[in-house]
Parts: C-alpha cells; sequence; structure tokens
C-alpha cells in the first residue's frame, strides 16, 4: 500500500505527491473558472475519479469514475484543509501497490 496526497498550490496548480505512475504538479486551463479538472485514480480493477475546484480556495470532491459503479473502493482517505497550504484542501489516499494516476483538464 502507498499513499498519495492532493492540494491546490497557488490559483492554477494541482499538486498529487507520493511514489506512484503520474503523481506530478499539474497547471490548470487558469482561465479562473471554478472547475479545474478532473483527476483519475485505477488500481486492482478499482477507479475513483477527484474533480477539482478552485474558487478562491481548493476543494475537491470524490466519486466511483464509472456511474454503472456502484460504491467506492475500500482506499483509506483522510481530509484536511490548510494542512499543506492554508488555501485548499488537502487529500491523503492510501491506494494498492499498483495504483496510476492521470489528470485531465
Amino acid at each position: 500500500m502507498k499513499t498519495i496526497t492532493i492540494y491546490g498550490a497557488s490559483d492554477d496548480l494541482i499538486e498529487v505527491e507520493g511514489k506512484c505512475p503520474g503523481c506530478d504538479e499539474y497547471s490548470t486551463s487558469g482561465d479562473h473558472k471554478a472547475y479545474r479538472g478532473r483527476i483519475h485514480i485505477s488500481a486492482c480493477g478499482d477507479h475513483v475519479t477527484i474533480h477539482a475546484i478552485y474558487d478562491g480556495s481548493w476543494g475537491f470532491a470524490i466519486c466511483p469514475q464509472d456511474g454503472d459503479y456502484d460504491s467506492m473502493p475500500d482506499w483509506a482517505i483522510v481530509r484536511s484543509f490548510g494542512k499543506k497550504t492554508e488555501h485548499s484542501e488537502t487529500i491523503a489516499i492510501t491506494l494498492p501497490d499498483d495504483a496510476k494516476v492521470e489528470y485531465k483538464p
């Protein structure tokens, strides 16, 4: 198992930290719309989408990726605010070792 951390930095960057393929710093569109993109996480056949929202501070909505998928994977998710940066929610997710991350604007 490994843990990744997701948070917003400045007004146009999403940070995904951890030792997982796809973890990186992602530049959002910068057009100052509230909705800034999606982070897809897949592992062991499970999929989750994290929607990134910026409207003066960062927030994230976490949901199953597929509308036919009935439940969330059994991954530990810890949410806090202001832990990494004072204007962002921080999400820490413990994932299986085969997890992959992908950012989609």
